[in-house]
C-alpha cells in the first residue's frame, strides 16, 4: 500500500481484482467514504466538463455565423462560421487613402513652405517625431493631391 493523496491509498492486492479502481480510502470512516466516492464521481466527470467547455466555446462562435451541409450519412451538420482577419484588405486601404487624403489637405492649407517648415522640426525631435516626419514627408502624390484639392480649401 503506498499514499497517493490525502486520504487514500493504493492497494496492489485489490488492483488484479478491479484494476479501474488505483485509490481506496485508508480507513472505514464516513468522511473518508465520502471524499473516495466523490474523488471517484470528479475524475468520472472530467470527460463531461471538456466536452461541455468545447461545446459552449462552439455555441458562442456560432454566434457570429454558422455553415450547415448535409453530411454522407444524412444527418445535419453544423459548425462555426471561419471569422475573416480583423482589419480587412478595403479597410487597411480606406484607412491608408484618408490619411493620405488628409496629408494633402494639410500641405493644400498651409503651403509648400510652412508645411516643409513643420516637417523640419518633426525631424529634429525624438524618435516618434522623426517617424512622424517621415511618414508627413511631402512626396508626390501628396503635391499631386494637393494641388487638384486646393481650390475647395480656404
Amino acid at each position: 500500500m503506498r499514499q497517493t493523496g490525502r486520504n487514500f491509498v493504493v492497494s496492489e492486492d485489490f488492483a488484479p481484482i478491479a484494476p479501474q479502481f488505483d485509490i481506496f480510502p485508508t480507513s472505514s470512516v464516513g468522511a473518508d467514504v465520502t471524499e473516495y466516492v466523490f474523488a471517484m464521481l470528479s475524475r468520472s466527470h472530467d470527460g463531461f466538463h471538456d466536452r461541455a467547455r468545447r461545446l459552449q466555446r462552439k455555441h458562442r462562435r456560432m454566434m457570429y455565423g454558422r455553415e450547415t451541409w448535409i453530411g454522407p450519412d444524412g444527418l445535419l451538420m453544423v459548425r462555426p462560421r471561419a471569422r475573416g482577419p480583423v482589419l480587412s484588405v478595403r479597410g487597411l486601404f480606406l484607412l491608408l487613402l484618408t490619411l493620405m487624403l488628409g496629408k494633402a489637405a494639410l500641405y493644400a492649407h498651409l503651403g509648400p513652405v510652412a508645411y516643409g517648415e513643420r516637417v523640419t522640426e518633426l525631424e529634429a525631435g525624438g524618435p516618434v517625431e522623426r517617424a512622424g516626419a517621415w511618414a508627413m514627408h511631402p512626396g508626390l502624390a501628396t503635391q499631386e493631391i494637393a494641388s487638384v484639392i486646393a481650390p475647395y480649401l480656404p
